[in-house]
């Protein structure tokens, strides 16, 4: 059920160490796919990878006989230690990377030189010139000496908050802001810390408590009233945390494509990059952080269509999403604003998804309203059903045939949904006074 990797050795007279991967089929009738590659592990890629995962020099040698398919003893026996050495050096190497067996740590390993194997070269220093992320719709204020970005649209009486994904939004299609505009919703749309032109949080620790900080700020510079948060996929813990935060001005919970807090149960239904970068943020943080940085110069030198076309290549569903009008260049959009400084966002909030955020949710004492796409590939919806049932009035809809990119595939159907919970969690509120 799972994409896996192999370590192996091919050849007679001169072996080399091959990996393969396995990819799992995304329909059971379909044929097996297995891409081998030869990698060759460079002292310049040790390295870097020991230092990722916090290694000594010793360390990192030993991890170096295991990705060439040396046993315990062949690489006592290269180093000139004792077997005893070098499995305790490997108890070392698996605490400090949080791995369970020397097998996972070499698909973890695999799993970065995979992705270093596809990233090329840069042929110059200025690659970005079209990577901007758009003003238009932009405002800022100022806040604790940090420059706050948000957009917002209309200026109705009933204020909606949308809090991003990763790499969706905060840019809609005309369809779902025409929507908005006829209910007579304000939308605003908050950049959390690092990404688009939001200035970082002080420390990576603060990342959490700085982006609720910045999103009360932009709210009470419009409003002193009841709000209406809308949260998707990656901004799901941000919008528990706020809507705690706001009390009884919390009207309602929205989620569009909604996040859970993830266990390892859970990873078997994720896509081979989400459950990598899953694995890496609970296990390996330091290596999530340079498989990032490295990804981020694969993206810009490769193009925001080309990225797309490769994240989603395995979803039917949100290829088709893509080839609707206007949904590629919303979504590229996205990868900009995401991309728009460091590049720290990518590590930053996928920490901040694995994190201890449950009880966060659990507290949620407005109505909750979740839309989930049937063929999401980055949680299930049963998965997700499931811990809506334990949720206080929490109610929750699947949409039929729709993916990942549900937002920009079907902006009139979410734009739908937004509306009818807002007006859903009103009559509630009426019928209580």
């Amino acid at each position: 059920e799972q994409d896996r990797i192999f370590l192996g050795n091919i050849g007679e007279d001169a072996e080399s160490t091959c990996l393969g991967l396995i990819h799992r089929p995304a329909d059971p009738d379909a044929a097996l796919r297995i891409s081998l590659s030869f990698v060759h592990w460079s002292e310049n890629l040790l390295d870097r990878l020991g230092t990722a995962l916090g290694l000594t020099d010793s360390e990192t040698q030993v991890l170096a006989g295991y990705l060439s398919n040396k046993t315990p003893k062949q690489i006592a026996d290269t180093r000139g230690r004792s077997t005893e050495t070098i499995k305790a050096q490997s108890k070392s190497i698996l605490r400090k990377t949080g791995c369970a067996r020397i097998a996972d740590l070499v698909q973890l390993s695999a799993g970065i030189a995979f992705m270093l194997h596809q990233i090329p070269g840069v042929s110059g220093d200025d690659l970005l010139t079209s990577w901007t992320t758009p003003r238009e719709h932009m405002h800022t204020l100022q806040r604790a000496g940090r420059t706050v970005a948000y957009y917002r649209h209309g200026t109705g009486k009933h204020t909606l908050v949308f809090l991003h994904a990763l790499i969706q939004g905060p840019f809609f299609q005309p369809e779902f802001l025409a929507h908005l505009a006829e209910r007579d919703f304000t939308l605003l749309a908050p950049s959390r810390p690092s990404y688009g032109y939001t200035s970082p949080a002080e420390t990576e620790a603060a990342f959490e408590e700085t982006s609720l900080l910045d999103a009360l700020a932009v709210i009470d510079q419009h409003t002193s009233g009841e709000v209406h948060v809308i949260a998707q996929q990656l901004g799901t813990s941000h919008g528990a945390r706020l809507v705690n935060a706001l009390g009884p001005r919390a009207a309602s919970l929205i989620l569009v494509n909604g996040g859970i807090p993830l266990s390892k149960e859970h990873y078997s239904g994720m896509d081979r990059r989400v459950r990598l970068a899953a694995m890496s943020a609970r296990y390996a943080p330091s290596v999530l952080k340079l498989s990032n940085a490295l990804g981020l110069r694969s993206f810009r030198r490769r193009g925001a269509k080309h990225f797309l076309i490769d994240r989603y290549s395995q979803s039917e569903a949100d290829m088709r999403a893509l080839a609707r009008p206007g949904a590629m260049e919303a979504h590229a959009l996205g990868v900009f604003h995401a991309c728009e400084q460091d590049g720290s966002p990518f590590y930053l909030d996928e920490l901040s998804k694995h994190s201890d955020w449950g009880q966060h949710l659990n507290d949620v004492r407005c109505p909750q309203y979740w839309l989930q796409p049937e063929k999401c590939r980055i949680a299930r919806p049963d998965d997700v059903r499931a811990v809506t049932e334990r949720l206080h009035d929490a109610r929750f809809t699947i949409e039929p045939d729709a993916g990942s990119i549900m937002l920009h595939e079907r902006p009139g159907r979410v734009a739908e949904f937004i509306s009818g919970a807002v007006d859903d969690a009103l009559s509630l509120r009426e019928s209580s006074r």
